[in-house]
């Protein structure tokens, strides 16, 4: 698989995890949910205020041409994604959160970001000042992106805000 191939599989593989995501941004009729408790209710709320507040992200990466140079922000996003998730998804949502927030965490110790990374590969290396071992850390994350786990995870947390926040969900692809 060529440096250009992986690139385009992850953002494609982000995409599509978002995509899944800001579906759940859509609408919501809280009359019919059953949040057991006010404290539920308070939390459900801020869970789907949350995913509503992350749509310029999500919508980015959901679009056949994410703007990459977002995916910071995309990854803040999705890490307070999973500490607002329900009791129930915090694993689910965690399993999303992981990846994406250990790519950001070492392309930021790299002094590099995605942008920058992924143009190098396109070009046969790593950007300038990203040591060998950085590369050897950070590839194999892009590369598992593309993991079935990703993408399951993103199932679960669609089929998740069909039911927490009354949304019917589409999947991509």
């Amino acid at each position: 698989m060529t440096s250009s191939n992986l690139v385009k599989i992850a953002a494609a593989t982000l995409a599509t995890s978002a995509a899944l995501a800001l579906s759940a941004c859509g609408s919501s009729d809280d009359s019919s949910k059953d949040a057991g408790t006010p404290a539920a209710a308070d939390n459900t709320a801020a869970y789907c205020s949350a995913i509503k507040d992350a749509a310029p992200d999500l919508a980015s990466f959901a679009s056949t041409a994410p703007d990459l140079s977002r995916f910071h922000a995309l990854a803040g996003e999705v890490a307070n994604l999973a500490s607002l998730s329900p009791a129930n998804m915090k694993a689910t949502w965690e399993g999303l959160n992981t990846p994406i927030s250990s790519l950001d965490k070492l392309l930021s110790e790299a002094n590099t970001d995605l942008v920058s990374y992924a143009t190098a590969l396109a070009n046969g290396g790593p950007p300038e000042g990203v040591t060998a071992d950085q590369a050897a850390a950070i590839t194999p994350l892009l590369a598992g992106l593309q993991d079935p786990r990703v993408m399951q995870t993103s199932q679960a947390i669609a089929t998740d805000a069909k039911t927490t926040c009354s949304v019917d969900i589409v999947p991509a692809g």
